[in-house]
């Protein structure tokens, strides 16, 4: 995490061929902002601002609320809440290959973005230790002319798969289901 973590208030500021490469091109979005702050080596700094910080330590979590703006290179992650869960120290010297950054939770008006990219959902979650990332509600994601849409987005970055689903199952809107755009390249003359 920046400096400014430490500080009581930061300051505020083919078409399946398509498909595969749009999902896997927004999916790369989020977890790129998160991957930092899990301090991963060689990776831009990360700069997270927001209204108000609330450190707790004796739960390991930061709290950042209040118009929440993470930026790392051409990455933004902007969202009303995030908490970022850490290991103690006492459990980094216990493991050395122990990350300080276990999970990250976006809540509100989750929107990542990097340049030609976007995906929105109403809450998010990271989790580092399995490298899996979830992002749900009113699913959205965007790549130049082409958008996918669904209830939920699960990726998981081991092995390199992304789902988008809906709520089809009975427990939503009856009838909702992912629903795709793909608006093919034009050729140049």
């Amino acid at each position: 995490m920046s400096s400014n973590a430490n500080r009581p208030t930061v300051r505020r500021r083919s078409r399946a061929a398509l498909a595969l490469a749009l999902l896997m091109g927004l999916m790369s979005a989020a977890p790129a902002v998160w991957a930092q702050t899990a301090g991963a080596g060689g990776d831009p700094p990360i700069e997270i601002t927001a209204d108000r910080l609330v450190l707790e330590q004796n739960r390991q979590m930061a709290t950042f609320t209040g118009n929440v703006d993470a930026v790392q290179g051409e990455t933004r992650l902007r969202t009303d809440l995030l908490k970022v869960f850490y290991a103690s120290s006492e459990e980094r010297q216990a493991n050395a290959d122990q990350q300080s950054v276990r999970r990250l939770e976006a809540d509100g008006n989750v929107v990542v973005t990097k340049p030609g990219e976007t995906a929105t959902g109403n809450s998010g979650v990271y989790d580092l230790t399995t490298r899996k990332m979830v992002l749900v509600g009113d699913v959205v994601l965007t790549q130049k002319d082409n958008v996918v849409r669904g209830d939920r987005l699960d990726v998981d970055l081991t092995t390199s798969i992304s789902t988008v689903s809906s709520n089809a199952d009975g427990k939503g809107q009856p009838g909702k289901r992912v629903r795709a755009l793909f608006v093919p390249e034009k050729k140049a003359p």
